[in-house]
């Protein structure tokens, strides 16, 4: 079976139309002839059987079927870009992968069309070193940064709440996680400044916006119309105000001496991670503020958007399964009195560095939450760049989408379940992993940042998400921060019951998962004793 992604929808033909202002038949001989292109064009590279449709809401059913009917082949799914799913069986052939044989970033560019995001363009490598040398190097030191400023965003995102009050969440954790990462990378008082918050976030929901947008059309009309587009437009003006806001931090550190540091009055270093990136930077670029200004927008649309989908599933999950809630305070609690803790000035607690790694029934109810609703249908997302083989004998062509079943995996792998360990993996088990860890051998295996044949979220292999060791804190602490000092219920969980059926249904779409971001939550903060 032969498919195209580039086949333009019917609806697309009033808008070429309007826009264009030429005859319906020349519409028509364009489209005849964009059609039949495609169709000789893929039919020469793939040769793999499809499964699912164009028109599929979402590719759960077609993943699984094709899981089940092609265990040992590859299988196309017919969304744009056309993905090739590979066997489970050849997830080993991942770590073989070089970034010139298969590349994350040359996908993401493609998805998010970097011709108009930026999203994707680390191939000179700066940016991706400075998350995974300096960022993430300096994480333990940085903890009671993320714990300062999660209680401020709480404070600014929730107010007093001495009475429940009700919340949308998705957006106030977007803040936090803002709150957080702007902290890291710019220092205060920039890192609070609300237009760079509502920036950062506007632009992370608009780059998306435009990766949905641009997927409708076909590429031929996409480039060519491309200014018409109010998702790009917007895109553009928030780039914009974001330049012009971060634009005076760049030009002092490209003004200064050395490797000379700068302080607010509030004895924040300024822009740290700026100056970092600078220092990582190829000398012909270091000076192109847009180069530099988009390298920090792709740093913001990494750490908000995925950083807080989890967040935010995994408070879905605790106010639905509330059992675990009493099990992960007794363990932070527990951790404190052994670790000792800090007392702010505002006499508020904070975990010492050496506290987090040992919340492990947090850390296997996170992982337990991304298991049950991952980011994505597939993983290990990658744009071949030259032939590959795969263990199984098949060739995987240049210029492919390439992708794994984690839905699947997660749904089915043998290692994740054990009977008398575990539950099914059709229910939820916030010890899953914890269980598992027990087990002889397992002791360093199956932890939220862990990469394994059995857990692809971030990846596996040699192209791994260097930014999983911060999404790592900023969430555990959002999650310890509720736990200690708030209650939480959805608003018709007047009992707080809890119960899987209330939890707000995730949403997806061809391969995300998402979770509801309009669904509220009701918060109450609870009395110091």
């Amino acid at each position: 079976m032969l498919i195209n992604t580039d086949i333009p929808r019917i609806s697309d033909l009033g808008q070429i139309y309007h826009l264009l202002t030429v005859p319906r038949i020349t519409v028509v001989l364009v489209l005849s002839f964009a059609i039949g292109y495609n169709l000789f064009r893929r039919s020469r590279r793939l040769n793999f059987p499809v499964v699912g449709n164009w028109e599929d809401a979402d590719y759960r059913l077609a993943i699984r079927e094709g899981v089940a009917k092609f265990p040992n082949s590859p299988f196309t799914i017919p969304d744009d870009p056309l993905y090739v799913v590979a066997p489970k069986s050849t997830i080993g052939d991942i770590k073989s992968f070089t970034q010139e044989d298969a590349s994350f970033s040359k996908h993401l560019q493609y998805l998010f069309h970097s011709q108009f995001t930026n999203i994707g363009e680390f191939e000179d490598g700066a940016l991706i070193s400075v998350i995974k040398n300096d960022i993430s190097r300096q994480l333990v030191t940085t903890l009671g940064i993320l714990q300062e400023e999660t209680i401020f965003g709480f404070d600014s995102c929730f107010g007093p709440s001495r009475d429940w009050t009700p919340v949308t969440l998705y957006p106030a954790i977007a803040k936090i996680v803002t709150l957080m990462s702007g902290r890291l990378f710019f220092g205060r008082p920039l890192s609070r400044n609300e237009e760079l918050i509502n920036t950062s976030i506007k632009f992370t929901i608009q780059a998306t916006n435009v990766r949905d947008a641009l997927a409708k059309r076909p590429k031929w009309f996409r480039n060519f119309l491309s200014t018409f587009y109010e998702e790009i437009k917007s895109l553009s003006n928030f780039k914009k105000e974001f330049a012009e806001i971060v634009r005076p931090i760049i030009d002092a550190h490209l003004a200064k001496e050395g490797n000379k540091k700068l302080y607010s009055d509030e004895g924040d270093e300024q822009g740290k991670f700026i100056a970092c990136l600078l220092d990582r930077m190829p000398p012909g670029k270091r000076r192109n503020i847009q180069h530099l200004t988009n390298q920090l927008l792709s740093l913001s649309f990494a750490s908000i958007h995925t950083t807080s989908i989890t967040a935010t599933q995994a408070i879905y999950d605790l106010a639905s399964y509330r059992e675990y809630i009493p099990l992960l305070v007794d363990e932070i609690k527990e951790v404190m009195a052994e670790d000792g803790y800090e007392t702010a000035d505002d006499g508020s607690v904070r975990l010492r560095k050496t506290s987090l790694p040992k919340l492990l029934k947090l850390d296997s109810f996170l992982k337990e939450s991304q298991r049950v609703s991952p980011l994505s249908l597939v993983a290990n997302r990658r744009l071949v760049t030259s032939d590959l083989m795969l263990s199984t004998g098949h060739l995987i062509p240049k210029g492919t989408h390439l992708c794994y079943p984690s839905w699947e995996i997660y749904n089915e792998s043998t290692t994740l379940y054990l009977d008398g360990y575990t539950k099914p993996l059709n229910k939820f088990d916030g010890l899953r992993y914890y269980n598992l860890r027990r087990l002889p051998g397992n002791a360093n295996r199956h932890y939220f940042v862990s990469t394994s044949p059995d857990n692809l979220e971030f990846g596996y292999g040699n192209q791994l998400c260097p930014g999983r060791f911060l999404a790592n804190n900023e969430i555990k602490v959002i999650l310890i921060e509720l736990l200690l000092n708030w209650d939480f219920r959805f608003p018709d969980d007047v009992k707080m019951e809890g119960g899987a059926w209330r939890r707000p249904k995730n949403i997806f779409v061809k391969f995300d998962c998402n979770p509801d971001m309009k669904a509220s939550v009701e918060l109450r903060r609870r009395k110091k004793t």
